[in-house]
């Protein structure tokens, strides 16, 4: 779910949450799907750091996908659980 280049990434990812959030509590979208489509939008399109640990990067030396990139477990942790 990428947003189209005429919209500004913060207002996409903004009203697109709001949209989704509501599916997850509904239990119609998985939580997963939310992290990784919130994730994905911060990382490539904001250049901010992910929020769930979602994306990892690719090593080209084991051709194995990495760990995620996490600044503060504690808080990674946090908005996991909500």
């Amino acid at each position: 779910m990428h947003f189209p280049k005429q919209i500004n990434p913060n207002d996409y990812l903004e009203e697109m949450s709001e949209l989704l959030i509501k599916e997850v509590n509904e239990n119609r979208m998985k939580a997963i799907t939310y992290a990784r489509f919130y994730d994905n939008i911060i990382t490539r399109f904001l250049n901010k750091p992910q929020t769930y640990g979602t994306v990892k990067k690719f090593n080209i030396t084991t051709m194995t996908p990495g760990l995620p990139e996490i600044d503060d477990i504690e808080e990674t942790n946090k908005f996991r659980k909500k």
